[in-house]
């Protein structure tokens, strides 16, 4: 799946999970780390012998979250296969409108309708 994290865009993907106990791959690169998740959103991480907290709050659509760590707060957008398809439909289908303006907006000679 995507993720956008502010301006960068991320492809994710859960490789395992078992217990606490996650591996998954950031654009490619492979990660190991022990998540637990509190009940009130907020979740800590052990990485590499380092331990990090991150306050998750839901938004919108269910996959939008501010995630704010202690020295910094973040905008997430989880972009599964479903919103792909979806946003390609919406891109696409404005694509089509578009295109059927402009057709119906021009006469054959090129010049706008509204001029005639």
């Amino acid at each position: 799946m995507e993720i956008h994290i502010g301006n960068r865009v991320a492809e994710v993907e859960l490789v395992s999970k078992e217990d606490n106990k996650v591996v998954l791959t950031i654009d490619g690169k492979t990660f190991e780390a022990d998540v637990v998740m509190a009940e009130n959103g907020t979740c800590n991480i052990l990485m590499d012998g380092r331990s990090s907290n991150a306050q998750l709050i839901r938004r919108e659509n269910g996959k939008n979250y501010k995630v704010n760590t202690h020295y910094s707060s973040f905008n997430v957008e989880i972009v599964d296969s479903q919103a792909k398809y979806l946003r390609m439909r919406t891109s696409s289908a404005t694509g089509a409108l578009s295109a059927t303006w402009c057709s119906s907006a021009f006469s054959t000679s090129g010049s706008p309708v509204w001029r005639r």
